[in-house]
């Protein structure tokens, strides 16, 4: 099923786009209280209050912690590292849902366990309802629980990169692609940004472009993305896989 932006980019209800936004202002600005569901970076709740003064945040991701608590990670390296000095740690950050490709990767680790013993999956961030069910059917063995560690909350760039050798970053496309498909408002800058820090930090960073035709597929926005990459990273430092 189609987004509501998305069903806008088709053009079927293009037209009335102006209307709706016009009548969720005017709806906005007769209610007494308004409460919306909001990200960290506070965008709907800076635009309502244009509107609305009466208006109460719920935030649907934690705020990032300081770097003074976050100290779980190397607490957490720490402890595997204890059980078995030569454990390779695999960290995945991000939601935690299985639209995320996260079902995929849970079969994936299941071969990689059946050569390599001694590596461990660390799933980083908030997890969606839906995938709790999910984790709680694979992790049915004493054995694969193990394997697996869950730190739901959100950890830094800053202090993930201390803990990290290599990292896979997604750079998704433009902003219209981040706004319009993954409501995301700071991005791409934050995600490049993510990329830049990790390799000041010495990690060894690759990064993904997946394409999705008609979204990220023109030759404009990979000009601008790839031009990104080489501009900041010259041809070699930074792998790009399309």
């Amino acid at each position: 099923m189609d987004s509501i932006p998305a069903v806008f980019e088709k053009g079927v209800f293009k037209p009335l786009k102006p209307l709706i936004k016009y009548a969720q202002r005017v709806m906005i600005a007769l209610v007494d209280l308004v409460l919306v569901i909001d990200s960290a970076n506070d965008f709907l709740l800076k635009e309502h209050r244009k509107i609305n003064k009466n208006v109460v945040p719920i935030l649907n991701v934690p705020p990032l912690l300081p770097p003074s608590s976050t100290s779980v990670l190397l607490d957490l390296k720490r402890s595997l590292k204890g059980k078995n000095q030569n454990a390779k740690i695999v960290i995945y950050v991000g939601i935690l849902h299985r639209r995320n490709g996260l079902l995929q990767t849970l079969e994936a680790m299941k071969i990689v366990w059946q050569d390599m013993k001694n590596v461990l999956l660390v799933l980083v961030g908030v997890i969606a309802p839906s995938f709790r069910e999910d984790l709680a059917r694979f992790m049915d063995s004493e054995e694969v629980q193990e394997r697996i560690k869950l730190i739901a909350r959100w950890i830094p760039y800053k202090e993930l990169a201390k803990y990290l050798d290599a990292a896979n970053v997604d750079l998704k496309g433009d902003e219209r692609f981040y706004r319009k498909l993954a409501f995301a408002v700071k991005a791409p800058e934050a995600v490049m940004e993510a990329i830049k820090l990790f390799v000041e930090k010495g990690v060894f960073v690759e990064v993904t472009y997946l394409v999705v035709p008609g979204w990220n597929d023109s030759e404009e926005v990979m000009k601008k993305i790839f031009g990104w990459i080489y501009d900041e990273f010259g041809g070699e430092k930074v792998p790009l896989h399309i």
